[in-house]
């Protein structure tokens, strides 16, 4: 079967057998509706609000992260370390959002809500590196959600440059900004493209407009929009039998299914307090996301 045939049959797959919305649109637009631009010279987002984050993707990877590896290190299971969590259950920000980590605070964009760079795992790197996700630490502070995280690393083919952080498994979220826990709305879970070698949930296309925008999604069709970052190339997706060997269950290798799996956790956990129903979520992605939405369907895990 020739590989747009796959892809086109998996992502129709994925469609019908997730919980969606009942209309679904299939436009594409490569031009964000909000304006936000990352530009070729400094890599900045500019939301529509005129605020300019700065983006961190093009830090480059020091050498000496990738060779301290413990293989000693023991599994450890996604799940919140609840004896370790000491949050307060109110803060004086009404526009403060409570997860099962800590209190966040986003940005309003039009009528939507905006969620950037949330931690939905720690840094896999160190005793952590070609291990399962574990779960982030709790925090007793609120936190600003106005940044993207990192992008996951990645060599760019055009120059053979390493860019991006291993500390890169964060989400974002938009949403209406009439979405409530007490009336959730259905999710669009979105996987980015990329050959699992490459891209990120804030891809830039050449005219500078941020590719994965969720803010057409969520104000036009009103869902909650979810897009993610996971580890990539051999970083995300080496297996060798010295790590099937130190693996509790035998395994290794697709630590970047691991990490969509990883998110979809916190998506369930958490969404609700976004105003997001977790039992209405549907799982789409563009490329080799639409492969790894198969591989979802498929998995009793995800």
């Amino acid at each position: 079967m020739p590989t747009y045939a796959f892809l086109l049959f998996c992502s129709v797959f994925a469609l019908v057998h997730a919980c969606a919305p009942s209309e679904v649109t299939k436009e594409r637009t490569e031009e964000s509706v909000t304006g936000e631009t990352v530009t070729e010279s400094n890599r900045e987002t500019v939301d529509a609000a005129g605020e300019t984050v700065a983006d961190v993707q093009q830090e480059q990877v020091p050498e000496k992260t990738l060779e301290d590896t413990n293989t000693t290190e023991e599994r450890v299971e996604y799940q919140p370390d609840a004896t370790a969590c000491n949050i307060p259950s109110q803060v004086s920000d009404p526009e403060a959002i409570r997860t099962e980590y800590g209190w966040l605070v986003g940005s309003k964009v039009g009528n939507v809500r905006v969620f950037k760079g949330i931690r939905f795992a720690k840094a896999p790197k160190g005793a952590l590196r070609w291990k399962p996700p574990v779960a982030p630490s709790c925090w007793s502070d609120v936190r600003q959600a106005t940044s993207y995280g990192a992008q996951c690393p990645q060599v760019v083919a055009a120059n053979g440059q390493v860019i991006g952080d291993e500390d890169c498994l964060s989400l974002n979220i938009w949403a209406p900004a009439s979405a409530t826990s007490a009336s959730p709305l259905p999710v669009m879970f979105f996987i980015h493209g990329g050959g699992n070698i490459g891209g990120s949930s804030t891809q830039a296309l050449p005219n500078g407009k941020l590719l994965y925008n969720g803010q057409y999604l969520a104000e036009r069709t009103g869902v909650v929009v979810v897009t993610v970052n996971y580890r990539l190339g051999p970083l995300g997706f080496f297996a060798s039998s010295a790590l099937t060997k130190e693996s509790p269950d035998g395994s290794a290798g697709n630590y970047g299914i691991l990490d969509q799996i990883a998110a979809l956790k916190w998506v369930k956990e958490n969404i609700k307090a976004f105003g997001g129903d977790a039992d209405k979520v549907m799982i789409f992605g563009e490329s080799a996301g639409a492969v790894n939405t198969c591989v979802h369907v498929a998995s009793p895990l995800s």
